[in-house]
């Protein structure tokens, strides 16, 4: 009798040679398991690394674009004052600028200032280069236009930009008394003709603010050049940069020491928000949706790859039973079995480290590529590490898990025996192979692939939620496109506030108003602010919640409310350029743009009189806002309108939260194509695992009487069957996932909540998968009807 260490040894040795030869028979199945694991692992590595990498671009372009903070404002300023600011501790840079009275020659509008000591440029403000060079500081012939600058002009690198100017005996004369619009289209200035050398980009460049609006500054040369020559608009600012991150506490000590210097009448007003905050809200929104499809790359990968190894350790489950006669537990059988398929762990995670660096080349992308200060390949080395040694630690333990419970399905067969394919009786009008399908998909005998059929169920349910809820927020969104009253346009056209009087008796107009908007403080923190009244009909604002604003009360746009802390009821303090007032919140709003282009979810309105009771921060324009009454033809009268004014009305502005919508519209479909090629693995894997587990079955049947017929009815009965139960699975959970997913994502943007469930679409699609699943389950069914029954046999 062999002795128990022998024993022992030979199932060792036995053991060794069976890792052997797996890994020499399993060479290309452990491959494509490496290969699913690691891009999985690599691109959900890469899309964590794209969201981290999304959500500072625009911090980091800010920081090295070292934007302005604030703005002192005064029109006595001079560039001794502006030394003495840029000496004040927390200043990081100061330049002192002066708007020209110049414009361009095609009409458009920009602001165009002159730097008067040279430092803009280099001390703050850099220009980001986009094509081109930079600007020669003593050229005076020479101009760097911002992307959305030279958009307006229809200029590039190479062009020149022409401007025609106001002189400052103009300007003087104007002070005076208000110039006739003849004088205001006569130019006694210079033109001026500036060679574009370079297009830059500017944090206001990627925001939905006006970008126009922002500072497009001259080089010193220029303002040397033409000074005297070219009518200063009679104010001049600092600019001033406080660093990275200023506290309050930091800005207010600035402020303080400003006014010191230059007066207690000096306007200290915070600027950094006007370019890079809708920017930086924007991106966050971007780094959020890439870190749900991360998380959805996860779990499909882990979907894709466990049903690839069952499949394989399943394949290999025979010739590690051999290893039982030789006395082998379950335990060490398994740990075989793992040791055999474990250097796909190995390489799954250095094919993880590869394609997280590759990827990282494409990410971010859209919107934050361009902010995005060093695009191209980037390694965050401790993220890589860490999501190649998940992958591979996730995978080991795939196989391990796999392998036990194959080495408890063999003993448990061992005793209990093998189950044949029993088909119930049918009734006669229902085929004999279809029923046969229904078995394979849900019979009982532990040998009917139930394993790979549940997977197969679970992959195509997750598939079904995520097509059906990609469905649902793709319909949902584009409602919220086509459906301008969503985001707060509940009217027609925009015109001048002067042209108003001539409609009010209009009976095409249901509704006249107008709207104005300026900076208001509430709470300490500065918000664009509209004061609205009505001249005809409905005020034109969109209340989701509560009620209109009257004298002593005020409407905040959702995020606003969340921001400030405050619900319905409670009161906020306003603080205009005159006074400041409680005022009580009333109402939730969805704002649309009209003197701006805002966000939907921020910003505040208030009657017209409170608001300039207030005190509007500087010189506010009125539009004028038209809807059209029912059964009149609205493009017909906005022709009208046209005729009448010598210029087309405004039509539709979206806010900026479309444009966010548009940086992720993709991001479902993306999502689902991954999710529905992981249902349709699973399915075929299914389908396989099945027809293989179950070939003497089938050919027992095919003997007596089946034909071939029959076996591809079942086999495709088989996955259509699993497709629709998955699908059914699906279905429900992914109208409430999209429902929900879109319910929060309206709220966050502030606009009216509408959830469009496109039934239609659904049942089409479930249908169309389903056929096209039962079609490709005919390419394993012609195999298995192709062999002969006696063959078949003869392998059990």
């Amino acid at each position: 009798m062999m002795r128990p260490e022998n024993r022992r040894m030979l199932r060792m040795a036995a053991a060794s040679l069976v890792v052997k030869s797996l890994r020499r028979n399993l060479v290309g199945s452990m491959l494509v398991i490496a290969l699913l694991a690691g891009a999985a692992g690599g691109l959900a590595t890469g899309l964590l690394d794209g969201a981290d990498r999304t959500r500072t671009a625009a911090e980091r372009f800010i920081s090295e674009s070292r934007l302005l903070d604030a703005m002192v404002t005064d029109p006595t300023l001079t560039l001794e004052q502006t030394e003495q600011i840029r000496a004040i501790p927390g200043v990081r840079g100061a330049s002192l600028l002066s708007g020209l009275a110049m414009f361009p020659d095609n009409g458009k509008f920009i602001n165009l200032t002159a730097s008067l000591d040279g430092r803009w440029g280099t001390d703050l403000d850099v220009a980001r280069i986009v094509r081109g060079r930079a600007v020669d500081p003593a050229a005076h012939d020479e101009i760097v236009l911002g992307e959305a600058a030279a958009r307006a002009l229809g200029v590039d690198v190479g062009d020149e930009a022409r401007f025609n100017s106001w002189s400052p005996e103009q300007l003087a004369e104007w002070q005076e008394s208000e110039p006739s619009e003849a004088e205001e289209l006569t130019f006694l200035g210079p033109a001026i003709a500036l060679k574009v050398v370079g297009i830059s980009r500017h944090p206001a460049d990627l925001s939905s603010d006006d970008p126009l609006s922002f500072l497009t500054a001259l080089p010193f040369g220029v303002w040397q050049a033409y000074q005297g020559r070219v009518g200063e608009f009679g104010f001049r600012f600092v600019a001033v940069d406080l660093g990275d991150d200023p506290s309050p506490a930091e800005e207010a000590a600035v402020a303080d020491a400003v006014r010191q210097i230059v007066g207690p009448a000096a306007a200290f007003e915070d600027a950094g928000a006007q370019a890079g905050g809708p920017l930086m809200t924007t991106l966050d929104f971007v780094a959020a949706a890439l870190l749900a499809l991360a998380a959805a790359v996860v779990v499909g990968g882990l979907v894709a790859v466990a049903l690839l190894v069952l499949r394989t350790v399943a394949t290999v489950a025979e010739e590690t039973a051999l290893l039982r006669a030789l006395g082998m537990t379950g335990t060490e059988q398994a740990r075989a079995t793992t040791t055999a398929l474990g250097p796909a762990a190995v390489a799954a995670g250095v094919i993880t480290v590869a394609v997280a660096v590759l990827s990282s080349a494409f990410m971010p992308f859209g919107l934050a590529r361009r902010a995005e200060p060093h695009p191209g390949i980037h390694v965050d080395a401790p993220l890589v590490v860490a999501g190649a040694a998940t992958t591979a630690a996730l995978l080991l333990g795939l196989i391990a898990l796999a392998a036990t419970r194959s080495a408890r399905r063999i003993r448990s067969e061992a005793r209990s025996g093998r189950q044949r394919l029993k088909p119930r009786l049918a009734p006669s009008n229902v085929p004999v192979g279809a029923v046969c399908g229904l078995d394979l998909a849900f019979g009982s005998g532990r040998t009917a692939g139930r394993g790979a059929n549940r997977g197969a169920i679970a992959g195509m349910a997750l598939a079904s939620v995520a097509g059906v809820g990609a469905l649902v927020l793709g319909s949902s969104v584009d409602h919220l496109f086509t459906t301008p009253a969503a985001f707060g346009w509940t009217w027609d056209y925009t015109i001048e506030a002067g042209a108003a009087d001539m409609l009010v008796d209009d009976p095409a107009v249901a509704s006249l108003g107008l709207v104005t908007a300026t900076p208001v403080s509430f709470d300490g923190r500065p918000l664009v602010t509209r004061g609205i009244t009505s001249l005809k009909g409905e005020l034109p604002l969109l209340i989701v919640r509560g009620r209109a604003a009257e004298l002593g009360e005020v409407v905040l746009a959702a995020r606003t409310m969340e921001d400030l802390g405050v619900e319905l009821g409670d009161t906020v303090m306003a603080a205009g350029a005159r006074e400041e007032r409680e005022l009580r919140v009333v109402g939730q709003a969805v704002f649309a743009g009209v003197i701006d282009v805002p966000e939907a979810g921020w910003g505040a309105a208030m009657p017209l009189d409170q608001l300039n009771e207030l005190g509007p921060a500087g010189e506010t324009d009125a539009t004028a806002v038209v809807s059209v009454a029912d059964g009149v033809d609205v493009a017909a009268f906005g022709q009208r309108l046209a005729d009448e004014l010598g210029v087309a009305p405004d039509a539709v502005e979206e806010p900026v939260e479309l444009a966010r919508l548009r940086e992720i519209e993709a991001f479902p479909w993306v999502l689902t194509a991954f999710l529905v090629t992981v249902g349709v693995v699973a399915t075929g894997h299914a389908v396989v695992t099945t027809t293989r587990r179950r070939r003497g079955d089938l050919a027992v049947l095919r003997s007596m009487g089946l034909a071939r017929r029959g076996v591809y009815q079942a086999i495709s009965v088989q996955a259509g069957a699993l497709a629709l139960v998955g699908a059914a699975i699906g279905i429900p959970l992914g109208v409430v996932a999209g429902r929900a997913l879109w319910r929060g994502l309206a709220r966050t943007l502030g606009v009216v909540v509408t959830v469009e469930v496109p039934w239609t679409a659904i049942f089409l699609a479930t249908v169309a998968t389903c056929v096209v699943l039962a079609l490709l389950a005919l390419v394993p069914a012609r195999r298995v009807a192709r062999t002969p029954p006696a063959r078949a046999l003869r392998a059990e």
